[in-house]
């Protein structure tokens, strides 16, 4: 996926914790429904900037064109929120 297909934002209340919101476009949501499709009951790991986000095991297919990661500390949230909007290189 390119930023183009994809849209994040912060998510929670926590003051030092966030969860990264990433809705995708119509395209991305058919992409990902169908790799993760392929993908249940295997680990998969996202990666964003090639820093790993987050490990899961695929339960059942994800065909809504949301996802929600872990919650990370607030100033990598932030960081790592930018770099995929494609305000910031990506962080260090």
């Amino acid at each position: 996926m390119t930023q183009e297909d994809v849209r994040a934002g912060l998510s929670g209340e926590d003051p030092e914790m966030r969860q990264i919101a990433i809705a995708m476009n119509e395209d991305a949501t058919v992409n990902f429904a169908r790799f993760t499709t392929t993908h249940v009951n295997q680990s998969v790991t996202f990666s964003v900037c090639g820093v790993p986000m987050q490990s899961i095991v695929v339960q059942v297919p994800i065909e809504s064109g949301f996802a929600l990661t872990d919650a990370l500390p607030i100033e990598q949230a932030e960081a790592l929120v930018a770099a995929l909007n494609g305000l910031a290189d990506c962080p260090e």
